[in-house]
């Protein structure tokens, strides 16, 4: 072993042991506290337990805490609180951003010895107070003790924002209060006024079983999937799950002590009372244990008295599939669950290289390309461009005879908006299209006063803009219209890619403009910027004589064998 490995090894020993970071936590210049390593963070929490209730903090590595898990103040904030006497003092009031890092525990806390009585013990936080926010961060491992409302992240919370959260934690209470119930939860333990938690899942278990000592009536041994009790409200719950894969509770022993239909409602997400939670495009899956019991005690468990609540119960099979992952990003406009299909067993709200899901022909997949098959998949490609997906990418399986759809202006991929001689390449294409070697034939006829397409007449393109690539592609028949600059493949290109294509179109032109050329090209009509084209053939003819009108000079009947007229 090399001299500056045991060296390092002793400062980690030093590290774990002492009382002190052997590192200093170093903050940015905006006051905010970079985080590194298990010390940064213990140093943090203590930062904060010592006053320092407001400090900003961000994660920049994946970090081991387990050597901390049984420190009380190595739990961020809530350090002197006492149970049902929480004044939120000392809660954490700041910005903790894990920047999409994933922090693994093993916290193991005794009220009677770690400084915290038996509130104030989640997973990382003890307390969050009104204006905290929790964001990107992945919390994995497991949390033991004898605390009340030991909860997944955190106990006690009042006024907290949390997103795009996942706590896989496995969670083992030994409480054994005299007055209260155990009341933990995935996420958090005791909720009080107005907290929003957004794209956050709670995936682990509940140990919990054989708690006893309560005297106050109720269940001693309750728990919420991502809420363990809701005090007062309202808290929001957007696009978040629950993924309970164990407990001990039947699901009689659970929920059956509640009366369906009273004051409080209970559902394996959330404990509380009624209008107290708003759950927006919510899912959760039973426990194995509860599967069989559902129809028995379904109705101890749904929320049936709440004005806003959007829960759902979902199988394993719909989580592996992807199903649940699409359903979470809602209209897909904002994705904030992730998932690679065939390996995650559930959506993460956790960003994944190439994890975003998709929903192609029925079917959940990470590719978000169409998959074209016929002429009605074609044509229904070019209308989702055309109505403003320009980057929507295909791949072509078979050979499309396309010539039915010849006559529609909107059968065309992009461009459908062009003017002539105004060309704002707005409405350009700008995806993938790869036919993978197909053949498509077309018969395009199109006239400029009713297809829709002053500009943009192509063989199968009406414009191709800035990234845009085509390949692989045959393209054999016809191209007949009056368009300006008509052209085999595509009209106006700006800064496109054709690889590997064939065009083997015969073109007609009946052009009569009276300000410009006809500048038709076998491939191309009018080129802007930087454009490459890489084994592209074009062999097929032009007609295009006897057009007139022309009043600027020049030859109303140009054409290019590749390229009509390149501007830039």
């Amino acid at each position: 072993m090399k001299k500056g490995s045991i060296v390092t090894m002793f400062l980690l020993a030093l590290m774990c042991c002492g009382g002190t970071s052997a590192w200093a936590l170093t903050a940015k210049t905006d006051g905010t506290y970079v985080i590194r390593n298990a010390a940064d963070l213990y140093a943090f929490a203590q930062l904060v337990n010592g006053g320092q209730y407001g400090a900003n903090a961000i994660v920049t590595a994946d970090i081991d805490y387990r050597a901390y898990g049984t420190k009380g103040d190595g739990l961020i904030g809530g350090i002197g609180q006492k149970i049902d006497n929480v004044e939120f003092a000392d809660a954490y009031v700041g910005s903790f951003d894990a920047q999409n890092h994933k922090i693994t525990i093993a916290t193991n806390q005794d009220r009677n010895t770690n400084g915290r009585g038996a509130e104030g013990m989640g997973g990382l936080f003890g307390c969050l107070g009104e204006g905290s926010t929790i964001s990107n961060l992945w919390l994995d491992g497991t949390l033991t003790g004898n605390g009340h409302r030991m909860s997944g992240l955190c106990q006690n919370v009042r006024g907290t924002t949390l997103t795009n959260i996942l706590v896989s934690v496995d969670i083992t209470s030994t409480w054994k209060g005299e007055d209260s119930d155990l009341a933990s939860g995935g996420i958090l333990g005791q909720a009080e006024k107005a907290n929003y938690l957004k794209n956050v899942t709670f995936a682990g278990s509940f140990k919990c079983k054989g708690n006893e000592g309560h005297t106050q009536g109720g269940n001693n041994e309750w728990f919420g999937g991502l809420l363990g009790w809701v005090e007062t409200g309202p808290t929001t719950m957007e696009n978040c799950v629950a993924i309970i894969s164990s407990v001990e509770q039947d699901a009689a022993s659970a929920f059956k002590s509640q009366n369906p239909g009273g004051k409080q409602k209970n559902s394996p997400m959330s404990r509380h009372d009624e209008n107290l939670v708003i759950a927006k495009n919510c899912y959760y899956q039973l426990p194995p244990q509860w599967t069989t019991e559902w129809e028995n005690y379904k109705d101890y468990f749904i929320d049936n008295g709440d004005k806003d609540w959007e829960e759902t119960v979902v199988t394993p099979a719909q989580l592996q599939s992807g199903e649940i992952c699409f359903k979470l990003n809602g209209d897909q406009t904002e994705i904030g669950y992730w998932q690679t299909i065939g390996v995650d067993l559930y959506p993460t709200p956790i960003e994944e290289e190439n994890g975003q899901v998709y929903l192609k022909d029925g079917h959940y997949t990470n590719d978000d390309v169409d998959i074209i098959r016929t002429a009605e998949d074609l044509y229904a490609f070019a209308k989702a461009v055309n109505a403003g997906d320009y980057a929507r990418k295909a791949k072509v399986v078979a050979d499309i005879d396309y010539t039915e759809y010849g006559t529609k202006g909107d059968a065309l991929i992009g461009g459908i908006g062009q003017k002539i001689n105004n060309v704002e390449f707005a409405d350009a294409y700008v995806g993938s299209f790869d036919a993978q070697g197909h053949k498509i034939k077309i018969a395009t006829n199109l006239d400029r006063a009713t297809s829709g397409r002053a500009e943009g007449m192509g063989g199968l393109f009406g414009c191709l803009g800035e990234g845009s690539k085509i390949s692989n592609l045959w393209l054999d028949g016809t191209l007949t219209g009056n368009g300006h600059r008509m052209s085999g493949l595509c009209q106006n290109v700006r800064g496109t890619t054709l690889q590997n294509i064939l065009v083997t179109v015969d073109i007609t032109s009946t052009w009569k403009g009276e300000d410009s050329d006809l500048a038709s090209g076998g491939i191309l009509g009018q080129a802007e910027k930087a454009n490459y084209l890489k084994n592209v053939v074009f062999s097929g003819s032009f007609k295009c004589k006897g057009n007139e009108g022309h009043t600027q000079g020049g030859n109303n009947e140009w054409f290019g064998g590749l390229l009509g007229w390149v501007e830039t």
